[in-house]
């Protein structure tokens, strides 16, 4: 099960079936509840994590104590690199959201991995390039963006790794829930909620339970960002 899982994995994309055997056979296994920390700041950064099922979000405390959500990671996705390269305490927390499998990877054996296998190190800096551009953007538009332009970029931002319907419309599957939406997005539930159904009313989304649809995300974009 573990060596179908890694070959889904981005980052060890290059490896033969050997290989991925073997690191198969120093994975170890957790399971988190709802709600169960993963990872806490501050924490010892000694190992890589797989998600091989459930959804975690990335998150920091502010200095008031509320809750900033960074991104949210799905199945397949790995999150811990940065200690691993640095060797320094962990620099945000993770949380289950839901019932949540992941795979762990110690250091010493990722170190080892990363000199044998060059294309590894690319595949993980392709991976960094990708976040920093995601928190570029996330940043951006906090700085600039009015309450409904953050709320659309936070949509839009989702939509990248969402199911395309053809054309520019995209449905966005296990949307997070409002307080979700609104850690992301740097606003309220309250304020989350009233630009949603503002969006819906004006035709640019449709809700169907815990999904969300992007008619067109060109026309939406163009209007709130």
């Amino acid at each position: 099960m573990n060596i179908d899982i890694l070959r889904n994995v981005p980052l060890f994309a290059s490896l033969s079936e050997r290989e991925l055997t073997r690191i198969a056979g120093k994975l170890v296994q957790h399971r988190y509840t709802k709600d169960s920390p993963i990872l806490m700041e501050s924490d010892p950064g000694n190992s890589l994590f797989i998600l091989v099922k459930g959804r975690v979000k990335i998150t920091r405390t502010s200095d008031a104590g509320g809750e900033v959500i960074l991104a949210i990671l799905k199945d397949g996705d790995f999150f811990g690199e940065i200690s691993l390269l640095d060797g320094k305490p962990r620099t945000a927390n993770v949380i289950a959201m839901q019932i949540s499998t992941v795979l762990m990877l110690h250091r010493e054996e990722f170190k080892s991995l990363i000199q044998d296998h060059p294309n590894i190190s690319i595949n993980l800096m392709k991976e960094l390039a990708s976040r920093l551009r995601s928190s570029d953007t996330q940043i951006e538009s906090l700085s600039f963006l009015r309450t409904k332009g953050r709320v659309a970029a936070t949509l839009l931002q989702l939509s990248e790794t969402a199911k395309h319907l053809g054309k520019n419309a995209v449905e966005i599957y296990r949307l997070p829930v409002h307080h979700e939406l609104a850690g992301l997005a740097g606003t309220s539930r309250e304020s989350v909620s009233r630009a949603l159904l503002d969006f819906e009313k004006q035709g640019y989304i449709q809700r169907r339970r815990h999904h969300l649809l992007i008619k067109d995300q060109h026309v939406f974009s163009s209007q709130y960002l």
